[in-house]
């Protein structure tokens, strides 16, 4: 299982912040209410954990090995509404990872497509893209990763998905082929698909054509890739 440790300065990048909806109204006190109990007496209020708190359950829980547990306090975390573009990428990141050594691929999956889905908003925004969040976590090698796996998962169901130029896989770098190729298992485990050595690559008119050639395999496998 990747082992991933987080300085709490880095954790920091991930800060929450109010998110409108949840402000207080004018007028309301910011101090919350307790429900009367009985005889009308108060009671004292029930503390919930702030997303900042599961956030870091979360790493302890994954850093041990708990990862049922590390995916609810992921998921726990996301669910409050508090966390910045930075935390909910820290979140989906580790649920997809959980749910990957879990062996729950559809899950998996599906925590990576949201991942993809904040990571590039935050790319998208100046503010962001050029914060020292995105170089410490790798954040574009990790949105490739996402990006080839999803890809992967599809072709793995949809035996025709990008064997031919009419239908190729859409890709953002030559890294995401590299990643796609491995996660689609073009080889057995005994060759890895990536060694350059079994692969083929060919220029075409706007796409990229990967033939991978295993070792002691007759049959080989090809590729049709268009950059955007």
């Amino acid at each position: 299982m990747m082992r991933i440790f987080y300085s709490s300065v880095f954790l920091l990048v991930a800060v929450l912040w109010c998110s409108p909806g949840l402000g207080v109204e004018p007028g309301q006190n910011a101090e919350p209410k307790s429900p009367p109990g009985r005889g009308g007496e108060a009671t004292e209020p029930v503390e919930q954990p702030t997303a900042a708190t599961l956030l870091e359950r979360g790493f302890a829980d994954f850093r041990t090995g708990r990862l049922v547990q590390a995916r609810e306090d992921f998921g726990a975390a996301i669910g409050t509404g508090e966390l910045n573009d930075a935390g909910r990428v820290l979140a989906y990141w580790h649920i997809h990872l959980a749910e990957s050594e879990l062996g729950h691929e559809d899950l998996s999956a599906e925590a990576a497509s949201s991942f993809i889905v904040v990571a590039e908003d935050l790319l998208r925004d100046p503010s962001t893209a050029r914060s020292d969040f995105v170089e410490q976590f790798d954040l574009h090698r990790r949105l490739a990763q996402a990006r080839a796996l999803m890809s992967a998962t599809w072709a793995r169901r949809v035996p025709e998905f990008g064997t031919s130029a009419a239908r190729p896989i859409r890709v953002h770098s030559p890294a995401e082929v590299t990643y796609f190729l491995h996660f689609a298992s073009t080889c057995s485990t005994r060759q890895a698909a990536t060694d350059r050595p079994l692969l083929v690559t060919a220029q075409l008119e706007g796409l990229e054509h990967v033939t991978v050639r295993c070792d002691g395999e007759q049959a080989s496998r090809e590729f049709f890739f268009t950059y955007h």
